[in-house]
């Protein structure tokens, strides 16, 4: 088992694409997350004979497009969404491309029962051998002066208590089967810091710490 930062989205993509070559099985955690969306012109290193991306929410945007674009790829997926209603949707797209999809509806601060539906989904996939810790809120553009203690209590229940205990969730099979993958999604907030935000960066930089 490896830990590191992965501070370009290309070393991602290689890591997640030779693990899926291997035959894993991945779990997509956080389907809301992000917002954008991925395209083969944006993103080289996504191409059909190259490198699939890790980065989720797969309810939407990058996290729907990188499980659909793996789905492609051959790669059974578990979604993890606090909406049940889009990582459904996500999941029936990847049905639809003849792979196996578990959904997972939880609120990832939720501990013990995040845990338990993880656990629960690995049983039912037979193991996960990848986890994407990329479950998030958007950033609270209030400053020092203006940001309220449950916020901020928020913003690092989900980013960085998310990230610890699914990765605790996971790790009894990890470390039986001697290989698998976590990758934590953070931000460049986790290292330049932002007056603007100074939750979100304060725990996305925790999930850089974590991983370190």
């Amino acid at each position: 088992m490896v830990s590191k930062i992965l501070p370009f989205a290309s070393n991602v993509w290689r890591d997640l694409e030779e693990a899926r070559r291997a035959g894993h099985r991945i779990l997509f955690e956080g389907a809301q997350a992000a917002m954008l969306d991925v395209d083969h012109g944006t993103y080289p290193y996504v191409t059909s004979s190259n490198t699939m991306a890790g980065q989720v929410g797969a309810g939407a945007g990058i996290g729907r497009a990188d499980a659909l674009l793996l789905a492609d790829k051959g790669a059974d997926i578990v979604v993890q969404d606090f909406n049940a209603e889009t990582a459904a949707e996500t999941a029936d797209l990847v049905r639809a491309k003849g792979r196996e999809a578990h959904v997972i509806a939880s609120d990832v601060a939720d501990i013990a029962d995040t845990q338990a539906k993880i656990v629960a989904a690995e049983a039912a996939m037979g193991r996960i051998d990848i986890l994407v810790n990329n479950a998030g809120i958007g950033a609270d553009y209030r400053n020092t002066e203006e940001l309220d203690g449950p916020s901020f209590r928020r913003m690092v229940d989900v980013h960085v208590k998310g990230t610890f205990f699914a990765t605790q969730a996971v790790l009894p099979g990890i470390k039986a089967r001697g290989t698998g993958k976590i990758v934590n999604i953070a931000s460049l907030l986790s290292f330049f810091g932002g007056f603007t935000v100074p939750a979100y960066a304060a725990s996305k930089g925790g999930i850089a710490q974590l991983t370190k």
